[in-house]
């Protein structure tokens, strides 16, 4: 069954490790992203592209109560040019 994992807001270099994507989920969370998870971005345009998870991170809730922010950590194969703002990420396990 796949769920949707975040709506990516930005993204980030971190050398030597991967590229961070940050974004938001709705609230309460369908699913808890979980390292070495398979997942799908799907972005703009209809263009798919699979991976795992290799980090996560949690932030407080800031502004709302109908969201929560996340930020995952995704294998360098994939580019942050690739990762446009809401871009969805969807489990696929």
């Amino acid at each position: 069954m796949t769920s949707l994992l975040l709506t990516v807001e930005d993204t980030f270099l971190i050398k030597g490790r991967g590229i961070g994507v940050t974004g938001y989920a709705p609230s309460p969370p369908l699913v808890e992203p979980k390292i070495g998870q398979a997942i799908e971005l799907r972005l703009p345009g209809d263009r798919r592209l699979r991976t795992r998870i290799i980090g996560v991170e949690q932030f407080p809730r800031c502004f709302s109560d109908a969201t929560v922010n996340r930020g995952i950590l995704i294998p360098p194969d994939i580019t942050r040019n690739e990762l446009l703002a809401g871009t969805e990420i969807w489990t696929l396990e």
